[in-house]
């Protein structure tokens, strides 16, 4: 089970148009099923990930792996934490309102905050997944008020 090329694509422009270009490209964790009983992956909830105490931004999937969220946080475990719960047994969703049910989780660990925020901003621009619906800006085509 991998990353969506979209993802890797969407990180790669990002490394190429906005990093310095001496930095490392982003190194994705691995996948980890937040339910590895019903869907096994490369890592299973709650183990850490790499990365798990540093800032960096984090996916959620559902069970196809379609990208449903992306978050980041200046300690991403410390975030997940507020989205899932069950570090020493089964993984409870702690938010409701989810219209996917997650199942899997990936992260990457970033520099610093900011660079956090700012690769947070790009990927749900150019991802558009459906459940990050705060601070979502209409897309107006402009040639249709000319």
């Amino acid at each position: 089970m991998n990353i969506p090329e979209s993802i890797q694509t969407a990180l790669t422009e990002y490394h190429a148009d906005w990093r310095h270009p001496r930095l490392e490209p982003f190194k994705i964790s691995g996948i980890y099923s937040l339910f590895p009983d019903e869907a096994p992956a490369e890592h299973n909830w709650p183990v850490m990930w790499p990365g798990a105490g540093y800032a960096g931004v984090y996916f959620v999937f559902g069970a196809q792996m379609q990208l449903l969220y992306i978050g980041s946080g200046f300690n991403v475990a410390g975030r997940l934490s507020q989205h899932f719960s069950g570090s020493r047994g089964p993984c409870r969703i702690l938010e409701p309102g989810w219209k996917t049910r997650p199942a899997f989780i990936a992260t990457i660990a970033t520099l610093r905050q900011f660079e956090a925020s700012s690769l947070e901003e790009f990927l749900i621009e150019v991802l558009d997944p459906p459940e990050n619906v705060h601070g979502k800006t209409r897309k107006v085509d402009t040639m249709q008020d000319v």
